[in-house]
């Protein structure tokens, strides 16, 4: 958006208006609420299968602990990530 000279705020509030006036919205929650909540499901559960299968690969035993200590660390990176994006605008 920055290539075409138009700033990203402003894009990102144009699109959210736009976002908001279609069939997608309804009551109080917005687009970006949505985004947030699949692409939190999403990229936790690809990278949970992916360290799973590294894990699996690594360790002879892994417990309970192993795995929720995984998806803390996934869930703290992917959320500050996803922030980044959605916060932007």
């Amino acid at each position: 958006m920055n290539i075409t000279g138009i700033p990203f705020c402003n894009a990102g509030r144009e699109c959210k208006k736009i976002c908001e006036n279609g069939k997608q919205f309804v009551g109080i929650h917005s687009p970006i609420k949505h985004y947030r909540f699949i692409s939190h499901v999403f990229l936790l559960v690809a990278a949970l299968i992916s360290s799973w299968f590294i894990l699996r690969a690594r360790l002879w035993v892994y417990g309970f602990w192993n795995i929720t200590l995984i998806i803390v660390v996934i869930y703290i990176t992917i959320t500050w990530f996803i922030d980044i994006n959605t916060g932007a605008a």
